[in-house]
């Protein structure tokens, strides 16, 4: 799209050209993708950094940051010649697809949460954990934060590591439970998903806490998210029938734990929720007395109800919204062009309503023209999708 971002101000500004322009001022992303590779000679050759190879692009915008491979997160690397000169404790001289992730001490160079063998890099670690000699535990472990296979997906089993947790649920010798249910955070077989493991949150002191269960106890203790997953019903009896909250409906349960924070349905973000007399006493300006789809929704003018950009077509809701770009009697714009954030299909996606962005006010603005003027004028992501090009 010519003639928008061509006067940019930037070392690496190649008038004329736009594609480029936006990543590659940035310094951050390359225009295909984030990890993927990009072909674009003459742009980033004269980066000034300790990893810099003359006359090269695909790696130098990665490499000089010293954070993402080219390929993609947590994918093998392998360029010779360019990271081999690390000055870190782990560094192995020559090698190259270690020094990037384990100088770090943060991802394994196969991808968050997936075992890393390459034995003789994290044997040194000093933390209390350290098992020497070992190297899939260490990275993950000494940071008490994530099992070693994925986040929350599956359990661990690789004893004596954290058994001597110091936590008021520490079960000594077992290792599953300890990183997770020492947090209260996170159950150890994913977000949303349900554990089974008697003994362990049976004590938590909470004013939803049945004593001997364990499943609903640390879910609804925080009264965040259900058992079954973020959006999903819940149907346990008993525990949240005592919510205080304008709309808590005595002796209903997959109700109150959303209806009462007024945020999200039932069944998932974005989807429709049908449970008549729960938010028909909204009050908002936009508030359908008698309805309950729109409710939730069109009160925070933020998302319509049937998903993140997809359209929504309730006529008389948000005609009335007071913005600078408001179309009386639409509804499918209003929402989001009031905004002057997201188009109304995706993220990303092009918008062709003509009229409603032609009057933006930005440096880089093409009077008449809609599909640039929402992604340029904010100079950070292209109108085709996160990383396209055109």
């Amino acid at each position: 799209m010519p003639g928008i971002l061509s006067n940019l101000e930037c070392s690496n500004d190649v008038p004329g050209t736009i594609e480029t322009e936006l990543w590659f001022c940035s310094q951050l992303i390359p225009p295909n993708g984030l990890g993927t590779q990009h072909k674009m000679p003459g742009i980033l050759s004269n980066l000034e950094c300790s990893n810099d190879v003359p006359g090269t692009i695909e790696t130098e915008l990665w490499f000089c940051s010293q954070l993402i491979p080219p390929y993609a997160f947590g994918t093998q690397h392998k360029m010779p010649g360019i990271l081999s000169n690390l000055e870190c404790s782990n560094d192995v001289p020559g090698t190259i697809e270690t020094e990037l992730w384990f100088c770090s001490q943060l991802i394994p160079p196969n991808g968050l949460g997936t075992q890393h063998k390459m034995p003789g890099i994290l044997s040194n670690l000093e933390c209390s954990n350290d098992v020497p000699g070992t190297i899939e535990t260490e990275l993950w472990f000494c940071s008490q934060l994530i099992p070693p296979y994925a986040f929350g997906r599956t359990t661990y089993k690789m004893p004596g590591i954290l058994s001597n947790l110091e936590c008021s649920n520490d079960v000594p010798g077992t290792i599953e439970t300890e990183l997770w249910f020492c947090s209260q955070l996170i159950p150890p077989n994913g977000l949303g998903t349900q554990h089974k493991m008697p003994g362990i949150l049976s004590n938590l002191e909470c004013s939803n806490d049945v004593p001997g269960t364990i499943e609903t106890e640390l879910w609804f203790c925080s009264q965040l998210i259900p058992p079954n997953g973020l959006g999903t019903q819940h149907k346990m009896p008993g525990i949240l029938s005592n919510l205080e909250c304008s709309n808590d409906v005595p002796g209903t349960i997959e109700t109150e734990l959303w209806f009462c924070s007024q945020l999200i349905p039932p069944n998932g973000l974005g989807t429709q929720h049908k449970m008549p007399g729960i938010l028909s006493n909204l009050e908002c300006s936009n508030d359908v007395p008698g309805t309950i789809e729109t409710e939730l929704w069109f009160c925070s003018q933020l998302i319509p109800p049937n998903g993140l950009g997809t359209q929504h077509k309730m006529p008389g809701i948000l005609s009335n919204l007071e913005c600078s770009n408001d179309v009386p009697g639409t509804i499918e714009t209003e929402l989001w062009f009031c905004s002057q954030l997201i188009p109304p299909y995706a993220f990303g996606t092009q918008h062709k309503m003509p009229g409603i962005l032609s009057n933006l006010e930005c440096s880089n603005d093409v009077p008449g023209t809609i599909e640039t003027e929402l992604w340029f004028c904010s100079q950070l992501i292209p109108p085709y999708a996160f990383g396209l090009t055109t």
